[in-house]
């Protein structure tokens, strides 16, 4: 995890429904779930813990006030050696999630949330991040249960629909499904880009999405890195700039593979993060409204 990330939040809820039986008659079974339906991922709840992170007061003010990451050789190493070693706990099955807020609250916002098997083992782990060693992050563990983690960056995983499959929660049409699944995948790319552009300074951000998946960073996964998603394509443009120049502009857009069908949008998004729409068949641009 690096910083300048926008927040991965979790709001967490649990909604169990009865339904009366009439007596003396058989219930019709069921259709089955779809296979690719998007979902939790998870059977139980975890019982994990989650680490708050805050960046060092000095490092922060100087960020805030030159909107640029300041050159601080020792911060560096610490925060490049806190990236691998919780890219290490990822593969090793212990970290879960992690994130931090974007815009003017990146000095008090990031978290990470990792499995333990005691609290004291818990604080072991975040004693041991190179970057609370080193003073660049304060950092407080406390207990966390996740109640559901998402399926949804497997591949082939889509929303459930009355054509793909019954989820229990009631059906939506497939254009509103897909406009939802777009919308989302722009924010996961927003994210992914500002991850990117904190890692490599020296950079800015991403030269194409597949510096972004897989084959890059891992920080989206393969189909989503490959610019087609769910009925939607997604068109990346860094700014055209010298070799060896650093990338601080971008724009991407999302729009339907195929014409604009009643209730779709297409979506545009640059480096600040806001997004925008339009329900026209054409790509959405800068001067489109924001989404509410």
């Amino acid at each position: 995890m690096t910083l300048k990330l926008p927040l991965c939040g979790f709001f967490l809820w649990m909604a169990v429904g009865i339904a009366p039986m009439s007596r003396a008659q058989t219930p019709a079974p069921s259709p089955a779930p779809a296979k690719n339906c998007i979902g939790k991922a998870n059977k139980a709840k975890i019982s994990a813990y989650v680490m708050l992170l805050r960046l060092r007061w000095d490092l922060y003010a100087k960020w805030r006030d030159t909107g640029k990451w300041p050159d601080d050789p020792e911060a560096n190493k610490a925060l490049e050696g806190h990236s691998e070693y919780w890219t290490k706990n990822l593969k090793e099955g212990r970290a879960i999630v992690a994130g931090a807020m974007g815009g003017d609250y990146w000095d008090n916002a990031a978290m990470i949330v990792f499995e333990a098997d005691s609290l004291e083992e818990a604080q072991s782990l975040a004693n041991n991040d190179p970057a609370v060693k080193a003073h660049a992050f304060q950092a407080q563990v406390r207990p966390f249960d996740v109640f559901w983690v998402t399926n949804k960056f497997q591949d082939g995983m889509s929303v459930c629909t009355e054509q793909t499959g019954n989820t229990g929660q009631g059906t939506i049409p497939q254009a509103e499904a897909d406009v939802q699944e777009a919308l989302r995948s722009v924010r996961t790319l927003n994210t992914a880009l500002a991850m990117y552009n904190a890692a490599e300074p020296a950079k800015g951000y991403a030269a194409s999405l597949k510096d972004l998946g897989p084959e890059g960073k891992g920080y989206i996964e393969k189909t989503l890195a490959s610019g087609t998603r769910s009925g939607y394509t997604f068109d990346y443009q860094p700014e055209s700039v010298p070799p060896g120049t650093v990338i601080t502009h971008y724009t991407l857009v999302a729009r339907p593979v195929k014409l604009l069908a009643p209730g779709e949008k297409s979506f545009f998004t640059d480096e600040t993060g806001l997004i925008r729409f339009t329900k026209e068949d054409r790509p959405a641009k800068v001067t489109d409204p924001p989404i509410g």
